[in-house]
C-alpha cells in the first residue's frame, strides 16, 4: 500500500484528535498528550490521545483515559482497531476490522478512517463523564 495513504491517515486522525482535545479541554480542566508512529511495514499507523489530571506527575505510569487507533499487519492481513481506555481497561470499543488487499485497499482504509473519525468525534462525552466520575461527581 502506498505511503501516501498513511500520511493522509495520520493527518486526518491528528485533526480529529485536535478537535477532541479542544472539546474536552473546554469541558474539563485536564492535560493531554498525543503521539503517532508508523510508516513501518508491520505497523503502518498507530496513534493516541491521552487525557490526565494536571496534578499527575508520572503520566506513563497512570495515563488517565485515552483514545487509541492502530493499523497493523497480522500474518499478511492488515487489521485496524480503535478504542477508549481508562487506566488500562477498554471502556468503549470503536471501529475495528480487516482491510482486504484484493479489493481496493486504499478505499477501505479511507472508509475505516471515516468510521474512526466519527468515533473520535463522539468520544468527548465518554471522556468527560469518566473525569466527572473519577472526581466523585
Amino acid at each position: 500500500m502506498p505511503k501516501g495513504i498513511w500520511k493522509q491517515a495520520d493527518h486526518e486522525l491528528s485533526a480529529h484528535f485536535k478537535s477532541l482535545t479542544k472539546t474536552v479541554a473546554a469541558s474539563v480542566g485536564v492535560n493531554c498528550r498525543s503521539g503517532s508512529q508508523g510508516a513501518g511495514l508491520e505497523r503502518p499507523l498507530s496513534c493516541y490521545q491521552n487525557f490526565h489530571w494536571p496534578s499527575r506527575r508520572n503520566q506513563d505510569a497512570d495515563p488517565g483515559i485515552g483514545v487509541t487507533v492502530d493499523f497493523w499487519l497480522d500474518e499478511g492481513i492488515l487489521r485496524y482497531n480503535s478504542d477508549i481506555s481508562a487506566e488500562g481497561t477498554v471502556i468503549r470499543q470503536g471501529p475495528y476490522g480487516v482491510i482486504d488487499n484484493a479489493a481496493s485497499p486504499d478505499d477501505q482504509v479511507r472508509a475505516a478512517l471515516a468510521e474512526i473519525g466519527a468515533f473520535i468525534g463522539g468520544s468527548a462525552p465518554v471522556i468527560c463523564q469518566w473525569f466527572s466520575q473519577a472526581a466523585g461527581g
